[in-house]
């Protein structure tokens, strides 16, 4: 019952060791483009409010991209994902691949919030 109870802690903290530069690395470009989007809507704000309020969607955008990209970084180390995504789209089938995977998966991410 324990081995049940440590197996995720086990796995986060192999995939941390494995990918922990990628993931870091990822996290401060979100930092630092979400403070450079923060700085030039809060800039257009002193000029248009609602401008300001349009450019503030690029900081949550960028939240959302670096959490979706993190999870591209993982893929290559989680089989059962891969399996489950291989099996949803058929066996035949191949997905997209690079940046065109990365644009699929901020589209579905993003689905939610337009319903």
């Amino acid at each position: 019952m324990l081995a049940v109870a440590v197996r995720p802690l086990a796995l986060t903290l192999t995939l941390w060791w494995r990918f922990w530069p990628q993931l870091v690395a990822m996290v401060l470009l979100g930092i630092v483009f979400g403070d450079l989007f923060m700085q030039v809507a809060a800039r257009a704000a002193l000029l248009n409010h609602m401008a300001g309020l349009g450019l503030l969607t690029l900081v949550a955008l960028t939240q959302l991209i670096v959490t979706v990209a993190m999870f591209q970084t993982l893929l290559p180390a989680l089989p059962a994902v891969r399996a489950a995504q291989q099996a949803a789209q058929g066996e035949g089938e191949t997905g997209p691949r690079g940046s065109a995977r990365l644009a699929r998966m901020v589209t579905v991410a993003l689905l939610p919030f337009f319903a």
